[in-house]
């Protein structure tokens, strides 16, 4: 990952459990955020559970872990001041729920999210198998990125954004590790100029200070000098 200058790193079916730390699967220059699949203590089944990787330069300024699914979301704050949604999420061959269901909660997480941080960027991607993408984009106005197979024949990986003009085009990548899944790499497209913010100064030169002093001078301190005075013990 350093190699190629990522910055945020997505990872599904990590096969994760409570027991193994993150200094096993830990990666230097990156903090690891995880979310096994044993989490919430309803899925005990092997395999599965997610993980995204953040370079260590981000703000991460929020975690969502959901109890129902396989999804893990961060807030982070860019060295630019935007702030930018990410979300991992890992849908598997056979749910145990209805697929429509999960769809709902995306949507509703990101709701929530531009609700607190309007015009907020949005990047969700992950392993989402026969989840019917065409479907969620129609419901939502979000974008799917990948246009290449990545697994076999089919596009079982994929990236979703409410802002396809903040990147640039996917790309597969082939990893060293074992899997039979092409890997998804998404480039930022344009370089986001820092964040205006109101900052109040006082105007210390020499003839406004001499205007404050006037002012003192010429105010009338009366009520104030002449008011009783109480002392408290």
């Amino acid at each position: 990952m350093n190699g190629n200058d990522v910055d945020t790193c997505i990872v599904s079916e990590t096969d994760l459990k409570a027991n193994i730390p993150d200094s096993l699967v830990c990666i230097p220059n990156y903090n690891i955020f995880r979310r096994d699949r044993d989490y919430s203590g309803r899925d005990l089944r092997a395999k599965g559970g997610i993980a995204i990787y953040v370079r260590e330069n981000l703000d991460v300024v929020d975690i969502y872990k959901s109890e129902l699914y396989e999804l893990i979301c961060l807030t982070l704050r860019l060295p630019s001041g935007h702030m930018l949604l990410v979300c991992c999420v890992y849908h598997p061959p056979r749910p145990r729920y209805p697929s429509n269901g999960l769809m709902q909660y995306l949507i509703n997480i990101v709701d929530n999210a531009l609700e607190k941080q309007p015009g907020m960027a949005i990047v969700i991607g992950g392993d989402v198998n026969q989840l019917k993408i065409s479907e969620l984009c129609l419901m939502t106005g979000w974008e799917a990125l990948v246009d290449f197979v990545t697994r076999g024949e089919a596009i079982l990986d994929n990236v979703l954004t409410n802002r396809s003009d903040l990147f640039g085009k996917c790309v597969p990548y082939n990893i060293s590790i074992k899997t039979d899944h092409t890997a998804v790499i998404l480039a930022a497209g344009v370089k986001l100029k820092p964040v205006r913010k109101r900052v109040r100064i006082w105007d210390c030169r020499k003839h406004r200070k001499n205007d404050f002093y006037r002012a003192l001078a010429e105010e009338n301190w009366d009520n104030i000098l002449n008011a009783p005075m109480f002392i408290w013990q």
